[in-house]
């Protein structure tokens, strides 16, 4: 089914969803072209992981909207653009997982005084 959302038109399929792209128009969705919005959904999906690791399941190497990233127990390090994602071991990522800054994420503002 095709239908608008809350985040704007959709194909709906096996209860996914399936966001339609800018520019096209509901009214112009037919079969044909909602299979092909469903496949390349599921290519563009099989793509993102670029690597995992079987001996540290939850350390994956993914390729996400700005480019390659390690994931790690629900946190994302940001990998250099020196190094090749696919090029990455265990240790590596590690590495770069212990290099990252710990920040507390907030910002802080410095006041300047008024006269």
């Amino acid at each position: 089914s095709v239908s608008i959302g809350r985040f704007g038109p959709y194909v709906k399929h096996n209860n996914q969803f399936f966001s339609l792209p800018k520019g096209e128009e509901l009214a112009d969705i037919n079969l044909d072209r909602a299979i092909e919005i469903i496949l390349e959904k599921r290519k563009k999906d099989k793509e993102r992981v670029i690597k995992k690791f079987d001996e540290k399941p939850g350390l994956m190497i993914l390729n996400g909207r700005y480019g390659p990233y390690i994931s790690y127990e629900k946190k994302n390090y940001r990998i250099p653009k020196t190094v090749d994602p696919k090029e990455l071991t265990i240790e590596a990522c590690e590495k770069i997982i212990k290099g990252t800054a710990k920040t507390s994420g907030k910002k802080t503002v410095k006041k300047t005084k008024k006269r």
